[in-house]
């Protein structure tokens, strides 16, 4: 009896409408398209508690706050640099192993603003809540953006918004927030962007091509007949790359990890491929535009005329852009490229 119980509430709480309002952000509700089964509306901003905060190659630990109107100046934000926030996924923060290696990674290739958003309060399980909490945080960080370019200016071509598995479709919203407001970002890369209740989903609740005027994606683990990953294997962008066809990474079969490193190996790779392609001088993440994984290692692809493009930070917006696949081989241990 308390099964059906507990069975039923969830079912009448999952065809309830509501709707939740955090000034300035916005409201939030969960009619079409976000009535994803159990998916919940975000939590308070003061419950995740997003944390800003940037690093320059003459500063760190510096923070920025969205609700402040003076917060870039009040950093002495360079607005001539490169602009790039970067954010995390599902459970995570900006303790995670790779967090440090990538900003780390970005300010050796050039002084640049690297923000980092931290969103922990809001990431943890359940998942379903998570899902709600990154409609909130993508508007904190449009918000953001908004406030800095009205302070001290920002230079936007050089702006840049790159998410990791949920922390994908956080920076999808952030883009699709400034683009309702006319402001239309530059560049989106997202690495492995999360599956659960978004792929094949409305491109309202999940990051799309017009999030951004180039969106570049990364798919390590996408779901496959026998392995269910935690990557979407949907194209999401304008180029979308599937590494070793994107399912199952070279090197992830080791015999010596851990159940948890086997588990997320492959999904880890996008973030390890980006950033070995920062700096990397003597090899580019060459791509082939092909119908399937079986055609490229049949060697039946090649390069359209502008040259195949690259994958990872040097990546370009193809002239004319084809609506395909993009794949390549990496080794199996760094070097990867």
């Amino acid at each position: 009896m308390v099964a059906q119980f507990f069975w039923y509430f969830v079912f009448v709480q999952s065809i309830l409408g509501g709707e939740i309002c955090y000034h300035p952000y916005g409201c939030f509700d969960d009619n079409q398209p976000y009535d994803r089964p159990l998916a919940r509306l975000p939590e308070s901003p003061d419950k995740i508690n997003t944390v800003f905060t940037l690093y320059t190659r003459k500063a760190k630990n510096l923070l920025l706050h969205p609700l402040f109107k003076k917060t870039a100046s009040s950093v002495n934000f360079n607005p001539n640099l490169t602009t790039v926030f970067i954010t995390h996924g599902y459970i995570e923060s900006i303790k995670e192993w790779y967090v440090q290696m990538f900003i780390d990674e970005l300010l050796k290739y050039e002084d640049m603003n690297v923000v980092f958003v931290d969103w922990s309060g809001g990431s943890g399980f359940p998942y379903h809540q998570a899902y709600g909490n990154v409609r909130l945080v993508g508007a904190q960080l449009s918000y953001l953006i908004e406030n800095i370019r009205n302070d001290t200016g920002i230079n936007w071509q050089k702006l840049h918004l790159i998410g990791f598995s949920i922390g994908s479709h956080l920076v999808g919203y952030a883009g699709r927030f400034l683009r309702l407001k006319g402001l239309l970002v530059p560049r989106i890369t997202v690495l492995d962007p999360a599956a659960p209740l978004y792929e094949y989903q409305h491109t309202d609740t999940r990051i799309d091509p017009t999030d951004a005027e180039f969106v570049d994606v990364i798919h390590t683990d996408t779901n496959t007949l026998l392995v269910l990953g935690f990557g979407a294997e949907q194209q999401m962008g304008h180029l979308d790359f599937y590494p070793n066809g994107g399912y199952y990474q070279k090197g992830c079969e080791k015999l010596d990890i851990s159940v948890t490193q086997y588990l997320v190996c492959s999904h880890y790779r996008s973030i390890r491929y980006f950033m070995e392609s920062i700096n990397s001088q003597y090899c580019y993440y060459e791509a082939y535009p092909c119908k399937s994984y079986e055609d490229f290692k049949a060697e039946k692809c090649s390069c359209p005329t502008e040259g195949c493009p690259v994958m990872g930070y040097h990546a370009k917006k193809p002239k004319t852009p084809l609506s395909t696949r993009y794949y390549l081989e990496t080794r199996s241990e760094f070097p990867f490229c």
